[in-house]
């Protein structure tokens, strides 16, 4: 077996290639900007951008960039706004160079969103393709969003239907799905996707660079509750529901830090709460890292989610994490973490007062969390890949919905 990787962003990609490469199966590592710290144009970059788009783990590994395509997102981006029409455009451009990427693989394992065109090419080789579904079915998201937004008595959003489309026709279309929760899997055969097709198969972590301070040791933390949220804040990610339950907890109870973007969607909640609440643009991994440390708890209510990387890499610093069923999470409630109803303040405040006053079950809970997160190291997570990979044992022929198209076919009805 040898096996092309293809992802267009980072997101827990780094750490397939080097389950893969570990397995001896890597053939090809095609992905947007990797930086080679040997190269010598590392060391005139900063290396907070070093950091995040380089691995040591992969030194030496068999890795084909997209440099051009990168720079001329970030550029035109930077002119016109990250508008969606820009996104498509950067994710058809790569997996078109996908396309072209796959001599001498067997496999086609690629990202969704990036794999329409490059699919298409794989089958037409008799490669198999297996693709790794990064977030809920699309149908999914888009009646999840117009139900949390009609709650709010907020605009529904326009989805991205020809990005919704074409995600549908991958998951439809892929010799393998891989869900990363069971959530996922869920949705996909409610919305016609064969369960046989189909593979639950949790991310990975780094469990060396996330680690927690001192397993035994009982945070000694005078104050509010510390309560990190880590992604992009936003309603479909919960953030709503955080400020509303942080609220009904009480004065002093708890403060909120919040990394990573905020959509201007949640400007005038957080102008209006009353909870103290600090936000940290985006930082590379080894700073979030010291972020889920220096946190008591970290949250994720999010109505809808694929799997959520960060719960998994709080974990991994023997942080208690909140959460709901529908943020794909492998949290078990009650013994290294807690899992809330999606939208549910108060059963979320609840939460929040229980763990702010017991320290010693937050240190416990720490504890095994961080013994769970174990099993989803580079070894478990690629353990785990192989397994799946045995789907492919019998490769079917060239998938008949390429055969013929020339554009991703519009939505199917629900028989299909």
């Amino acid at each position: 077996m040898k096996v092309v990787l293809a992802a267009g962003k980072r997101g827990h990609y780094y750490l397939t290639a080097r389950a893969l490469r570990r397995a001896g199966i890597l053939h090809r590592f095609v992905t947007s900007a990797y930086i080679n710290r040997a190269h010598w144009a590392a060391r005139w970059l900063p290396e907070r951008r070093v950091a995040v788009r380089s691995d040591p783990a992969l030194d030496g590994a068999p890795i084909q960039t997209a440099w051009d395509l990168e720079l001329g997102y970030r550029l035109a981006a930077a002119i016109a706004g990250r508008r969606p029409s820009l996104r498509r455009l950067y994710n058809d451009r790569f997996d078109r160079r996908v396309g072209r990427s796959l001599d001498g693989g067997t496999v086609l394992h690629v990202a969704n969103t990036y794999a329409w065109r490059s699919m298409r090419v794989a089958q037409q080789r008799r490669m198999s393709v297996v693709v790794d579904q990064q977030s809920a079915h699309p149908d999914t998201i888009r009646a999840c969003r117009e139900r949390v937004y009609d709650a709010l008595q907020l605009p529904v959003p326009q989805g991205d239907a020809a990005r919704e489309t074409r995600i549908r026709d991958e998951i439809e279309s892929a010799d393998l799905v891989l869900a990363p929760s069971p959530f996922v899997l869920e949705e996909n055969v409610r919305h016609g996707i064969p369960r046989e097709r189909q593979r639950f198969v949790p991310i990975g972590v780094d469990t060396r660079l996330f680690q927690p301070e001192a397993l035994d040791a009982t945070p000694e933390r005078a104050g509010p509750l510390r309560v990190l949220f880590a992604g992009t804040a936003s309603v479909l990610k919960g953030c709503v529901t955080l400020l509303q339950a942080a609220e009904r907890c009480g004065p002093k109870t708890v403060e909120l830090t919040w990394v990573g973007a905020m959509r201007a969607e949640m400007r005038p909640y957080v102008e209006q709460t009353r909870v103290p609440l600090r936000h940290i643009a985006p930082v590379a991994q080894q700073e979030l890292a010291a972020q889920y440390r220096a946190a008591d708890v970290v949250c994720l209510p999010s109505h809808v989610e694929g799997s959520a990387l960060v719960i998994y890499e709080a974990m991994a610093c023997g942080r208690p994490c909140i959460a709901t069923n529908e943020a794909g999470t492998v949290i078990r409630d009650g013994v290294d973490g807690a899992i809330v109803p999606a939208g549910d303040a108060d059963a979320l405040a609840q939460t929040l007062q229980a763990m702010a006053a017991d320290p010693e079950g937050r240190a416990t809970l720490g504890r095994a969390a961080r013994e769970r997160v174990g099993e989803f190291d580079v070894a478990g997570y690629g353990r785990r890949l192989i397994e799946a990979y045995g789907a492919l044992a019998e490769p079917r022929s060239t998938n008949g919905t390429f055969e013929h198209a020339l554009e991703p076919t519009p939505k199917r009805g629900a028989a299909q």
